[in-house]
């Protein structure tokens, strides 16, 4: 979180890669993490003009967390992780607002706090076993393989979100139109869409 009206609204997302091969952001080490990270200032309505918060984005891989997999916590259902989780945490916290200050210099003095999650997070809120941010594996070499079809054998049914078609914001908002195409007529839908 930022204190009030101190960092200005970007209306773009920023990705930072710290290494050539910007597919290789997972395979690092503890010295080199995180290898890149995604940025992005969420829309609010109390300001058009400045941000209430940031949101930092680096890859984890599970093993990181691997110690505590027996813990579980939600906002629905508390649990704790420990103390060694929370200085676990804490240390990664740092790294990355270093990383975010390199990007943007003097952003430390705006920051009003720091709230994390880990892949741990990810499977408690949304069910996959190691955390995984962005859904079912796919395999870019045959994109087809992992197209899951949203219609479904049960009556009234239908499946959509970034697992259908493509993973991430983009996937989701896809796989919805998809998933739509198949209740109304997709060209009046891309019609109102253009015309909005």
């Amino acid at each position: 979180m930022f204190k009030e009206d101190t960092f200005k609204y970007m209306n773009y997302n920023t990705y930072s890669v710290n290494d050539n091969d910007v597919w290789g952001c997972l395979n690092y080490t503890q010295e080199n993490w995180p290898k890149g990270v995604f940025v992005c200032t969420p829309a609010s309505s109390k300001s058009e003009e400045y941000a209430d918060c940031m949101s930092v984005m680096a890859y984890m891989d599970y093993k990181e967390v691997e110690q505590w997999e027996t813990t579980f916590n939600t906002v629905a259902e508390k649990g704790e992780r420990g103390e060694e989780y929370e200085a676990f945490k804490k240390a990664k916290e740092a790294i990355l607002v270093e990383e975010v200050e390199k990007m943007y210099p003097g952003i430390k003095e705006h920051i009003k706090s720091v709230h994390s999650t880990t892949p741990l997070t990810f499977r408690d809120y949304i069910g996959d076993k190691t955390g995984a941010l962005y859904g079912i594996m796919k395999d870019s070499t045959d994109p087809v393989k992992a197209v899951i079809n949203p219609k479904t054998r049960i009556k009234n049914l239908s499946l959509t979100g970034q697992n259908i078609i493509l993973h991430g914001v983009l996937g989701a908002t896809i796989g919805a139109f998809v998933t739509c195409f198949n209740h109304v007529d997709k060209h009046k839908l891309i019609e109102k869409v253009r015309n909005s």
